[in-house]
């Protein structure tokens, strides 16, 4: 495979799993860019070639902003849930 693919770095509960069952399915891909947070993530893959798997949500909320485009695999990866902190903020 020669495409290049990002990747999270995480200690959450589930992405273990499923880091596990992507690497099993995408045993030779190379990883150039590893980050431990998703929106720098979903950035790089907007400036780059790079390719990357993230949540759906969050590729919906940035894809017309960042220009995105989807990959349609023919046998889908599996869903997990990721429970991230919520905060408020202000400008």
């Amino acid at each position: 495979m020669a495409e290049e693919f990002t990747q999270l770095i995480s200690k959450s509960a589930g992405v273990d799993d499923i880091q596990m069952e992507i690497d099993e399915r995408f045993m030779n891909r190379k990883i150039s860019f590893r980050g431990s947070s998703l929106l720098t993530i979903i950035n790089s893959i907007a400036v780059t070639d790079l390719l990357g798997i993230v949540p759906y949500e969050l590729y919906n909320s940035y894809r017309d902003f960042l220009n995105l485009k989807e990959i349609k695999l023919e046998h889908p990866l599996p869903s997990i849930k990721l429970t991230f902190p919520i905060i408020i903020f202000f400008k």
